[in-house]
């Protein structure tokens, strides 16, 4: 049963991290105004990494 259990929770990750990447870009692309710290930016890039290697694992590209 981890096996589930592992899969239910990258799963899960998968849906925060797409709704957290896409938050983030709308945010930005409607306020240009906002310049993101480049830790702001390193956050983005290893969520869209960690995004990336979640649709590879589970075959959903």
């Amino acid at each position: 049963m981890k096996v589930f259990t592992d899969a239910k929770n990258e799963l899960r990750e998968l849906i925060r991290l797409v709704a957290e990447i896409e938050n983030y870009d709308t945010t930005l692309a409607k306020q240009p105004e906002i310049v993101p710290t480049p830790e702001a930016m390193f956050a983005r890039k290893r969520k869209e990494q960690r995004k990336n290697e979640l649709l590879l694992k589970y075959e959903l590209v």
